[in-house]
């Protein structure tokens, strides 16, 4: 399930680093755009080399290259490892190159430090940080200011001076201020600086729908903005900096006007990206293998451009062939914008 797709601002242009969450594995690609777009498989985490296939979580006669590798299984067991089999989250790059890892089912947020290695054969790379280690009173699934029910959506909004990493934790937005210092002044199992978004702002501990899902910034000059997708299929914008019990400034209900004429709807879109200037809001329509643009979201939303179908009606997977290419799309995932504004899908044929 193609979730998590992040680029990496410490490989020298003109390469892009890309790294992108797999089946029980995080690969980070080396993209070559010119003169001719070539990817190579250059690094792995949760794997001692990148896997062609599934080969299951863990791998026999692998080892982790530091202790503790911090791993968590459903029951609250610490162990000293390097893989984690909870992929369903989001997928995160700081300005140093390390890799953050959200999760669904265990409720935290995995480091894996920067440099990254070369793969090595038996040895993989292994986290050094569990980010919201321990449990809020030792329990998972358990809501408050510590525990959240999964990070299925994780960001980093920069506004007004402040920088905030925020996790989508099911029916709210969880906020951490970055200290002065940079994230090294956060420290494990620390309480979030608020929260915002709830659901049933009455009983804000009591998880609610519609959840939250993947989240995105962008980096609109005046007023940076956080996008979120909630129950994967509308939308709710939030002005960053995040305070304690925002709600969302404007929200965007499917179906959306069709350029041309006609309307475009979604009923699980399981990525998002906006532009950084906020003018242009891309969604992956999972449901019908497409992905759509929203240009003028705020003012005036109008879908004028639709990837992988031959028309607007499409909605099956790899058509009009029936064989993955260039031009079509099968159940896309994640959305990415690099440096020179190209835009990355993640896609169950052909990956990205």
């Amino acid at each position: 399930r193609p979730v998590g797709l992040e680029f990496d601002p410490t490989v020298p242009p003109p390469a892009v680093g890309l790294w992108v969450t797999d089946s029980n594995q995080i690969i980070q690609f080396q993209v070559s755009l010119s003169p001719a777009i070539t990817a190579t498989a250059a690094k792995s985490l949760l794997k001692d080399s990148p896997q062609a296939m599934n080969t299951g979580c863990g791998e026999g006669g692998v080892s982790g290259d530091r202790a503790p590798g911090y791993f968590t299984d459903n029951y609250g067991n610490t162990t000293a490892n390097w893989a984690t089999c909870d992929l369903q989250g989001s997928l995160g790059v700081d300005s140093s190159g390390n890799v953050y890892l959200g999760g669904k089912n265990l409720q935290d947020v995995w480091r894996f430090p920067a440099p990254i290695p070369t793969p090595q054969a038996g040895i993989a790379h292994s986290a050094d940080i569990r980010v919201f280690n321990p449990a809020q009173l030792g329990l998972f699934n358990t809501r408050g200011t510590k525990g959240m029910y999964y990070a299925i959506g994780l960001a980093v909004g920069v506004a007004g001076g402040t920088t905030q990493v925020v996790a989508a934790d099911r029916d709210r937005l969880m906020y951490w201020n970055i200290p002065p210092g940079g994230p090294a002044g956060l420290s494990n199992g620390q309480a979030a600086d608020g929260t915002a978004g709830y659901s049933n702002p009455v009983y804000p501990l009591e998880q609610a729908h519609p959840e939250l899902w993947r989240i995105c910034t962008d980096r609109a000059p005046i007023q940076p903005r956080l996008w979120a997708l909630r129950e994967g299929y509308y939308i709710q914008v939030f002005n960053l900096p995040l305070n304690n019990a925002d709600t969302a400034a404007f929200t965007l209900y499917p179906p959306f006007p069709l350029l041309g004429g006609g309307t475009v709807n979604v009923t699980h879109a399981e990525g998002i990206a906006a532009d950084p200037t906020g003018n242009f809001l891309w969604l992956s329509d999972q449901t019908n293998s497409r992905v759509f643009r929203i240009r003028n979201p705020l003012t005036n939303p109008l879908v004028d451009i639709i990837l992988g179908q031959p028309s607007a009606g499409g909605s099956s997977c790899n058509q009009p062939s029936g064989t993955p290419g260039a031009a079509n799309l099968c159940q896309p995932g994640a959305l990415a914008f690099d440096d020179h504004g190209n835009l990355y899908v993640s896609d169950h044929s052909l990956e990205v």
